[in-house]
C-alpha cells in the first residue's frame, strides 16, 4: 500500500505546527527553509489537501492538518516503544517502565501503585497535571497514568484498575462546625481542574481564599487553621494529626474514580505486566 506521505515528512509538518514557523522548523530539521517548503507543498499535493494556512505574518495548521497530526500522535512514541523492546529483549538492555501521576493524587494513594519494586526494571515516574497526563498517555509516551477520570474519555485507554475516591470536609479541630457557605474560608483546588470541578457539582457557589493543587497540603493547612476543604478520604489516612482536624458530614456525597490505564495501542512488555499485576487500587 503506497501512502500519500512518509515518516520524514510527518516529523517535518508536525514540527511547523509546534513551532508556527516553516523558519524555526526548517532549523530545528537542519534543512533549509525551501527544502521543508518542498517537502510540506509536496505532502499537501499527495494529500489534495492543504495542511497549513501561510500568511507573511504566521503560519496555521488548517483543519485537515489537526486531524493528520491527531490520528498520528501515537506513531513517534510507538516507534520509541518499538526501539525500547528490541534493546530489552534483544540487546538486554535494563527494561524500563514509564509512570505518570496526576498531581491531583494524594500520598496516601501511592502505597497500593508500588506495593512491588521490580528487581529488574528501572522505574521512572512523573508528576502532571491530569490533562496533559492524559493526553501524553494517549500518545503512549507512557506505560501507565493514574489520574481521576471524570474528564477523561477513558475507551481511549486500557483501564487496569479502578477506585472509588469519596471526598469529605475537613475544618480546623478549634473552629465551630462550618456551614457551606461563601462565608467561610475555603482552600479548594484550581480552578477549572477535576477536582475543583467535582466539587463545583455539589456545591457551585464556593470561592476560594486559597487554591492548591496538592490535596496534602491542603490537609495541612487546614490543620493550622487557614479554613476548610474538600479533600479525598483517603488522603486522610497519611495525615498523622488528626487531632487538629474535624471530618464535617456533607448532605451530597462527592466521589471521584481513580483509574489506573496504559495507552491502548501499545503492546505492555513482560515487566509492566508484571507491575500492573502487584498494584492494590479497587
Amino acid at each position: 500500500m503506497n501512502l500519500p506521505i512518509d515518516l520524514n515528512s510527518l516529523q517535518l509538518i508536525r514540527l511547523v505546527a509546534e513551532f508556527r514557523s516553516f523558519s524555526r522548523a526548517a532549523k530545528e530539521a537542519g534543512l533549509s527553509q525551501s527544502a521543508l517548503s518542498r517537502q510540506i507543498s509536496n505532502a499537501e499535493s499527495k494529500l489534495g489537501v492543504a495542511l497549513f494556512q501561510r500568511t507573511t505574518r504566521r503560519v496555521k495548521i488548517t483543519e485537515a492538518g489537526a486531524i493528520l497530526l491527531r490520528e498520528t500522535a501515537a506513531i513517534p512514541n510507538l516507534l520509541r516503544g518499538a526501539f525500547r523492546r528490541i534493546e530489552e529483549e534483544c540487546l538486554h538492555a535494563k527494561p524500563k517502565i514509564r509512570i505518570a501521576i496526576s498531581n491531583e493524587i494524594a500520598l496516601a494513594h501511592i502505597p497500593g501503585i508500588f506495593k512491588v519494586k521490580p528487581a529488574e526494571a528501572k522505574i521512572i515516574v512523573s508528576q502532571e497535571e491530569s490533562a496533559e497526563l492524559q493526553a501524553r498517555l494517549r500518545e503512549a509516551r507512557y506505560d501507565l497514568g493514574i489520574f481521576a477520570d471524570m474528564d477523561a474519555m477513558t475507551s481511549d485507554f486500557k483501564i487496569t484498575h479502578r477506585m472509588a475516591d469519596p471526598f469529605i470536609l475537613i475544618a480546623p479541630a478549634s473552629q465551630s462546625e462550618p456551614l457551606i457557605t461563601d462565608h467561610v474560608q475555603w482552600i479548594l483546588p484550581p480552578s477549572g481542574s477535576p477536582a475543583r470541578r467535582l466539587i463545583n457539582t455539589g456545591y457551585p457557589n464556593l470561592s476560594a481564599s486559597m487554591e492548591i493543587e496538592n490535596f496534602d497540603l491542603m490537609i495541612q493547612l487546614v490543620a493550622l487553621g487557614h479554613g476548610c476543604s474538600f479533600v479525598p478520604r483517603r488522603a486522610l489516612s497519611s495525615f498523622t494529626r488528626k487531632k487538629l482536624i474535624q471530618k464535617i458530614p456533607i448532605p451530597r456525597p462527592l466521589v471521584r474514580q481513580l483509574i489506573v490505564a496504559a495507552p491502548k495501542n501499545l503492546k505492555p512488555t513482560a515487566h509492566v505486566e508484571s507491575f500492573v499485576r502487584q498494584i492494590l487500587f479497587s
